[in-house]
């Protein structure tokens, strides 16, 4: 479903003031320093490449004044293990809690919380994280 196609059928497009829709760079999002209160990226983080984490993770940073929750696929989960074993071809980058919680190090980030859902049935995994001020 691409932004074009779900702009007609969001109950909100009848309300353009209430919400909008914006495309942008995930490296460099069209939004002001501390535009948001708090942010949250569900199912986002498979699709980046581990190169580019931490810029979004900057990013996010940049444009929440307090904290964000993200979740991602984690490797170390039975779905995760699972689909690592079947070696499928898949375009879905995968992390653990290590490597996260390094990329948060490394941007300023702590993380408050974590937590698997499911674990035996899904590879998410959500992290709450805030600015160390």
């Amino acid at each position: 479903l691409s932004l074009h196609d779900a702009l007609p059928i969001s109950k909100l497009s009848t309300y353009p003031n209430l919400l909008g829709f914006k495309q942008g760079n995930a490296e460099s999002l069209p939004f002001e320093n501390d535009e948001f209160d708090h942010l949250v990226s569900v199912r986002f983080f498979g699709h980046i490449p581990k190169e580019i984490r931490k810029n979004v993770l900057n990013e996010f940073k940049r444009i929440s004044k307090f904290s964000f929750i993200i979740s991602y696929p984690d490797r170390n989960t039975f779905k995760g293990i699972k689909r690592n074993l079947l070696n499928k071809k898949e375009m879905w980058f995968q992390a653990n809690i290590r490597e996260i919680e390094e990329d948060a190090k490394e941007c300023g980030l702590r993380i408050i919380k974590y937590k698997s859902i499911l674990w035996k049935y899904s590879e998410t995994v959500f992290v709450l994280l805030d600015k160390q001020l």
